[in-house]
């Protein structure tokens, strides 16, 4: 089995839109029409049903509520005649669509689809059979007027560096989340850089862009860079610039967020240490020697001078001891 789902053109005739797009008020109603074409051989009904849209947090995206989960934006507000259709063979089938939208609709953008599905018997890779269901949806973009706010936020930003096998660079590797805080539909233009100590350029920026990103949405995103030098601390700068998809030309401010990781270059680490503990070992060892120097130096000029001897006069030569003399008698004169 095989179909094609796209908008209708009035009358019958066909249409150049890709998806059904309107800008609505709250509390408006909006006909419009999608047109389902048959390409198979024999008779097909589908099952027709109108759900919400979220952008998937890994891909990045366009998908759809599962059948079973009940819609609560676009595809409550989408009434379809029926639950199912049928289309003969070769042939195309019209199906009405009125979109009824709430008083209380937020202003921004509201994405829904409008699912066509079959489910047929299959066997799996063991010859056991299972039901397959196929899908085809065609996509409902709906603006509400009132005040535009687009907005993205970053963050969970995690940071690893591993070590390569020549011990000198290695693979770092940066995961964060990029959620739409605005209300409207966002692309963005990603960078990705990495710096050394002092901001030092160490490899080139990693660029990427997302697609779109719907309204309350986040997207997990992982950049790797290899080759980055270990050069202690790594820090990278995760610079996201929002785009709106739905105004080319306005400008939105970048989100700039930096994390920083330990890149240690530990066979290079042991070496320097070695290598200054051997020039302490050999300062040390040096100035131990000088100062056993400078004490034998000390020693033998002690021992050269020696001390004084026993009993010498320090005063000078040697004088005749003095004689006393008592009071009031003459000392006898030798006659000439």
């Amino acid at each position: 089995m095989s179909w094609l789902v796209q908008p209708a053109g009035e009358f019958g005739g066909s249409d150049v839109r890709t998806y059904l797009m309107h800008d609505v008020d709250p509390g408006q109603s909006v006909s419009d029409a999608i047109a389902i074409t048959n390409l198979s051989e024999t008779d097909l009904t589908l099952r027709i049903a109108a759900t919400d849209a979220f952008s998937d947090p890994q891909s990045g995206g366009f998908s759809l509520l599962p059948t079973d989960d009940a819609p609560a934006d676009v595809g409550a507000w989408v009434q379809l005649p029926a639950s199912e259709v049928t289309v003969p063979a070769r042939s195309r089938a019209e199906v009405p669509v009125l979109i009824s939208v709430p008083s209380d609709a937020t202003p921004g953008d509201h994405v829904g689809g409008i699912i066509t599905s079959h489910t047929g018997a299959a066997t799996d890779e063991n010859g056991q059979p299972v039901l397959v269901e196929a899908r085809i949806a065609m996509r409902v973009y709906l603006s509400v007027t009132g005040e535009r706010q687009p907005a993205l936020s970053v963050s969970d930003v995690h940071t690893t560096f591993t070590l390569g096998a020549d011990q000198a660079t290695g693979t770092m590797r940066t995961t964060f989340t990029v959620r739409n805080t605005g209300n409207t539909r966002l692309g963005a233009d990603e960078a990705v850089s990495v710096q050394g100590p002092f901001g030092l350029r160490l490899d080139g920026t990693v660029r990427s862009s997302i697609a779109e990103i719907l309204p309350g949405d986040d997207l997990q995103r992982e950049v790797v860079v290899e080759d980055v030098p270990a050069a202690l601390a790594l820090t990278t700068r995760v610079a996201v610039t929002p785009i709106d998809v739905t105004d080319d030309d306005r400008e939105l401010a970048p989100v700039v967020v930096k994390t920083t990781v330990a890149a240690v270059p530990w066979l290079a680490l042991v070496g320097l240490v070695l290598v200054v503990a051997v020039i302490w070992w050999f300062v040390r060892r040096r100035r131990h020697r000088w100062r056993a120097l400078h004490a034998e130096l000390a020693a033998a000029r002690a021992t050269q001078s020696g001390p004084a001897a026993p009993g010498a006069d320090d005063a000078g030569p040697e004088s005749e001891p003095a004689v006393a003399v008592e009071p009031g008698r003459a000392e006898p004169q030798d006659s000439p």
